[in-house]
């Protein structure tokens, strides 16, 4: 089987089985671009050495088409998603056609551990600044610039603000419903989505001022 239908195949298996699709579509563009390497060939006749060879050259010699034009190396993080593709793969493959994995002997790539530097308080009120007002430069010399309150404001305080306290994925954010949240205690529900690799059943909790202004956006927007 050529390697572009059975890549469509595994799109479709995993997608029935609950994988995000975020993941999947991310899985995709890894798995084509093997397929783009290999000239699409059979997957049976896919080796080891070549699937060494195809890493080495996305950690080399690959330049990615990104939207602002850069075309540097790709990260580590992209390298260990593309393995995890390669990996994901070739687990279903062999488990629909026990044909056998070319890829158990293929290295994981080592991630580098990012050290993740939080807001300080400065910033903080930036973000809540600019979420509920934003500037306005006057095209004469006139009038000095101002601000002006935004139509969503209360939203987007909100979603700072949660995100703030919580440490919780943008996503897991999108998905929570007025139900998840309990103004009372600051308790917010986030459920498992999908395969759940993700996004974990758990409790987190939010502040006084994120539930005074969570609070503030659901009366008017209930109301």
């Amino acid at each position: 089987m050529l390697l572009s239908k059975a890549i469509e195949g595994f799109v479709v298996a995993k997608l029935a089985s609950g994988y995000s699709s975020n993941t999947l579509g991310m899985y995709r563009v890894y798995l084509k671009l093997l397929a783009s390497f290999t000239h699409d060939a059979d997957v049976d006749k896919i080796t080891s050495p070549e699937l060494e060879r195809f890493m080495a050259w996305v950690s080399t010699e690959y330049k990615p088409h990104r939207v602002n034009g850069d075309t540097s190396p790709v990260k580590p993080a992209t390298l260990a998603n593309t393995w995890s593709a390669i990996r994901s793969f070739w687990g279903w493959y062999d488990n629909e056609f026990h044909t056998g994995r070319p890829d158990l002997k293929l290295a994981r790539p080592r991630a580098q551990a990012q050290v993740v530097e939080p807001f300080t308080e400065d910033e903080v009120r930036a973000l809540v600044s600019a979420a509920e007002a934003f500037d306005i430069h006057p095209k004469t010399d006139r009038q000095k610039p101002y601000k002006t309150q935004r139509k969503t404001s209360d939203r987007d305080v909100s979603i700072i603000l949660t995100l703030l306290d919580t440490g919780v994925r943008v996503g897991e954010l999108c998905r929570l419903k007025v139900r998840d949240v309990d103004l009372a205690n600051g308790e917010v529900t986030v459920v498992a989505y999908g395969s759940g690799q993700k996004t974990k059943p758990r409790h987190v909790y939010i502040g006084k001022a994120t539930r005074r202004a969570l609070w503030r956006y659901l009366v008017f927007l209930i109301n």
